[in-house]
């Protein structure tokens, strides 16, 4: 049974993180932190969606617009971004 194209999407993101991290000469034990930590907040990033999903129910092109509207704010702003 073949995956589907999502799921192999996922697994090939990981698998290309991880030699990027191997060729940029990382520790095994820095680079599975950083995956741990990416997973962990996409998780938190799917929790979030669904839970905000579920209370603006009937209101979703408003939560369109206010998503948008701080979209277009972070991409002005992330040139001045001197860290």
């Amino acid at each position: 049974m073949p995956l589907q194209p999502g799921i192999q999407l996922q697994v090939t993101r990981f698998c290309v993180q991880g030699y990027y991290m191997e060729r940029k000469g990382m520790s095994l034990g820095k680079s599975s932190v950083a995956l741990t930590l990416l997973s962990l907040s996409e998780f938190v990033t799917y929790v979030v969606a669904s839970v905000l999903g579920d209370n603006l129910k009937g209101r979703l092109i408003y939560a369109n617009v206010v998503s948008s509207s701080c979209l277009a704010v972070i991409c002005i702003a992330w040139p001045f971004n001197r860290s």
